[in-house]
């Protein structure tokens, strides 16, 4: 017998410790149960749109809860009320400098898609809401990459984590506004539209409008300027695999919302251009073991941009990075595959991607696959090419 053994049924998970059990864990849609050393102690987590509640029990005896709303969280002890905190305010005293130099604060909780939409009517947003000078919090370190691509004179940092909640769209703390695009609510109403079938527009430009106030008039040109010391630096990391940087396409395979195409696709396509004796660059960046066969090697969101603006086309799988490679102006060919299977959720189809994420552009062939045999799939990206 194992001294210390761990076992999972469904979403319960059991470890146990000389076969008596030390830990059980259970998870629900909207909720986290667990049992220490039987019931000796219990902790409940409960969590609905922007409402999370815990409780701490030792011997049935609630010992310790709190309640966030929004972004305030009231604290008790033995049931009793002891203290409450607004998030916005510890959010304002952990960086009250940043307040000091800036008006409006704007957080970007975004995907590559949604934050490259966004800060193409980031100076309708600023206009429309009087920022003056306003600041660009990223959550994720391609955001500065992005920020810096598109508004330059745009002051931007990162925070991996923040305080306060990302479900509201806006809060205000000392006299400043920090606004969220986009929150979690956008993002439910989103996804709610796309299983409604009496909701007509559920393309998620249209919901980003909505949620700024804006109009498709407000959308900024795209003129991402490129260095020749950017394009010399590229040229020298491809240049060390091989690439045929006058003759090639870019593959872009991943995506964080959508499942993979069949197996061997990429393989298959790629074997077939070299044949016509065109190169084939791969920007893997998770999948790695999958795609060693392929040229690729690491790049920033910048270079990423100016590798694929040089290829022939670009063939990709529906994801975040193909709103940014639209504006290469190169031919872009996009496969829509279902959505990712996620617990407590129905699974979208490629159809239902496709009517929330297409982009009905000349240079750009969309193809929805519902599970269109890998061969058949190869012939329709390759289009009769010679």
């Amino acid at each position: 017998m194992k001294i210390i053994s761990s076992e999972k049924i469904n979403s319960t998970r059991t470890v146990k410790l000389f076969g008596l059990p030390l830990m059980r864990v259970e998870k629900e849609k909207n909720a986290k149960h667990q049992n220490f050393l039987g019931n000796l102690i219990t902790v409940h987590k409960t969590f609905k749109e922007d409402f999370v509640q815990k409780n701490i029990n030792v011997l049935g005896i609630n010992v310790y809860k709190y309640i966030r709303e929004q972004n305030n969280t009231k604290y008790y002890l033995f049931n009793k009320f002891f203290k409450e905190v607004f998030l916005g305010d510890k959010f304002y005293w952990k960086h009250r400098k940043l307040f000091e130099k800036y008006d409006d604060i704007y957080v970007l909780h975004a995907n590559i898609g949604e934050a490259v939409i966004f800060l193409r009517l980031a100076r309708a947003c600023f206009r429309k809401n009087g920022s003056k000078k306003p600041l660009i919090i990223g959550l994720q370190n391609y955001h500065k990459e992005l920020v810096n691509m598109f508004l330059p004179d745009v002051d931007v940092i990162i925070l991996k984590k923040v305080p306060f909640s990302l479900y509201s769209d806006t809060f205000f703390t000392h006299g400043h506004c920090v606004r969220i695009a986009f929150s979690k609510a956008h993002f439910d109403k989103l996804e709610d539209a796309l299983r409604d079938n009496n909701i007509n527009d559920k393309h998620f430009i249209a919901f980003i409008l909505n949620s700024l106030e804006l109009s498709k008039d407000d959308f900024e040109d795209v003129n991402i300027p490129v260095s020749k010391e950017e394009k010399e630096i590229l040229l020298k990391k491809v240049k060390k695999i091989g690439l045929d940087i006058d003759n090639f396409v870019f593959f872009a395979p991943e995506a964080s919302t959508c499942e993979s195409v069949p197996a061997g696709f990429w393989e298959e396509l790629k074997d077939r251009y070299q044949c016509r004796g065109i190169d084939v660059f791969c920007n893997a960046v998770k999948e790695k073991e999958f795609f060693k066969g392929f040229k690729r090697c690491s790049l920033s969101m910048k270079e990423v941009f100016i590798l694929a603006g040089m290829a022939k086309e670009i063939v990709a799988l529906r994801s975040g990075l193909v709103d940014l490679l639209v504006y290469t102006k190169q031919p872009v060919k996009v496969i829509y595959t279902k959505a990712r299977h996620r617990e407590w959720f129905n699974q979208l189809s490629a159809q239902q991607i496709y009517n929330s994420f297409s982009f009905n552009q000349n240079q750009i062939t969309e193809i929805i696959n519902t599970d269109i045999e890998k061969n058949k799939l190869v012939e329709m990206i390759l289009g009769g090419q010679n």
